[in-house]
């Protein structure tokens, strides 16, 4: 009889020990010898899966997390297996590590459902992520594999208010897999990413094409009655540099609202994640654009709240369309015992990890059914990588031109110039009513 050890092809599977065993008195009668064959022995074998799947209850448009706003609460699901080790690993180990970007971890919300933190696992959170331990004994008493679903909540940071941002999280796990070579972990990764966009605000982060420059997907001119621009003062797009618009006006405000009404301003979220109560608002600068930031995919309305002085308010409303569109990709990143890397290294031992998650394909900005801006973005040169890339040859902007002609605006119903007419009208009606009775008094003598 033998213990048979397997070592796995692939990281993937895990063989628990095996008896092997040969029975050299058949009963059938006769004796063993060289080329005698039996029958093969079978190895018990756990399979290690990883996946990390996220959703937002409060989801703007409702595509399950894939776009979020600022403030948004995205509850995240990481479900994997712990193989059965057997007390043939005498310090078995596998270790959960979660990292996220531009989201705040809830730190008190991480959760192993039908586990218990510091029983049989060991948890360590930040804002940043968190790491879960599971204990030695408790993996060494398992006696079969054992599925987990570990679930908690992040907030998206005020740091996701570029043109578009990228909330990137990772989770991977680390575990021994070969009883001969217990010091030697395998490595499993699984990403999710999400998105947040702003309108007129400044370009996409790290190592992008456009990083520093301002998207211009609407502004505000100031025009003569005759609709003639009030200045002469030109500015152009800083992402194509080939639309420009003569005339910007700073100072007027704008809301930003979700239904067409306009009664129902857009609130934007407060930063531990709960409703919040301030409307969002925005003023036009020197170069006539507006910034709204931190926003979800999805329908707005806007709409004028007050002009600069001397122009009349355009009381119209703007339906504004923010659409993304994601694609499914292969990444395969290598881990080279302290970080994961988008190429593989050219010395030392590397493992190698493929896994499937959607990325940012494009983004566009329709305002009143025009196509004012489209953004296509691809992976890195590398194509291993899920951080996104502007695609410079495919970047379209047309800004959506919004006016305010120079003149005396009326005040309104219920101001002071309604006011003067009633007391002007009130005195029109007591001098009429006395010229009437002096009139009768004269006729009567």
């Amino acid at each position: 009889m033998w213990l048979a050890l397997v070592t796995p092809k692939d990281a993937n599977t895990i063989y628990n020990p095996v008896f092997v065993s040969a029975d050299y008195n058949k009963e059938s009668g006769g004796t063993a010898g060289v080329g005698d064959t039996y029958k093969d022995a079978v190895a018990k074998k756990s399979s290690i899966p990883l996946k990390k799947t996220a959703e937002n209850a409060a989801d703007y448009n409702k595509d399950n997390a894939k776009t979020t706003a600022v403030g948004d609460t995205v509850t995240f699901k990481v479900e994997t297996t712990i193989p059965q080790y057997g007390n043939v690993y005498t310090n078995p180990h596998f270790v959960v590590k979660d990292t996220l970007t531009d989201l705040k971890l809830v730190t008190t919300s991480v959760a192993i459902e039908g586990m218990t933190a510091g029983t049989e696992y060991t948890l360590e959170a930040t804002d940043g992520g968190y790491t879960i331990t599971f204990k030695e004994d408790y993996l060494k008493g398992l006696t079969a594999a054992k599925p987990i679903v570990i679930t908690y909540n992040a907030i998206v940071t005020d740091s996701a208010a570029k043109a578009v941002n990228e909330e990137d999280n990772e989770v991977s796990i680390e575990y021994s897999h070969n009883p001969n070579q217990q010091s030697d972990y395998d490595v499993k990764k699984d990403t999710t990413q999400h998105y947040t966009f702003s309108i007129d605000a400044e370009g996409a982060g790290e190592g992008q094409t456009v990083s520093g420059k301002k998207t211009s997907e609407v502004v505000k001119i100031g025009v003569k009655a005759d609709g003639t621009p009030i200045t002469e003062t030109t500015e152009t797009s800083a992402i194509t540099g080939t639309e420009t618009w003569t005339g910007p006006l700073a100072g007027a405000e704008f809301g930003l609202f979700t239904d067409q009404a306009c009664t129902k301003p857009y609130k934007a979220k407060n930063a531990d994640g709960t409703e919040g109560s301030t409307e969002m608002k925005a003023t036009t600068g020197s170069d006539g654009r507006m910034n709204f930031k931190g926003l979800d995919a999805g329908t707005y309305y806007l709409k004028e709240i007050s002009a600069p002085a001397g122009y009349v308010t355009d009381t119209t409303v703007h339906t504004i369309v923010i659409a993304a569109e994601t694609e499914s990709v292969k990444v395969t990143e290598w881990w080279n015992g302290s970080a994961w890397v988008s190429e593989k290294p050219t010395s030392g031992t590397a493992k190698e990890v493929t896994y499937d998650t959607d990325i940012l394909k494009s983004y566009s900005v329709t305002i009143d059914g025009q196509p004012t801006a489209t953004y296509t973005f691809t992976n890195e040169a590398t194509a291993n990588s899920t951080d996104i890339k502007w695609e410079t040859a495919e970047l379209v902007e047309k800004p959506f031109q919004l006016t305010n002609t120079k003149g005396t605006e009326l005040p309104s119903t219920g101001g002071i110039g309604t006011t003067i007419f009633y007391t002007l009208g009130t005195i029109l009606v007591l001098g009429a009513g006395v010229l009437l009775v002096v009139k009768r008094r004269m006729e009567s003598r």
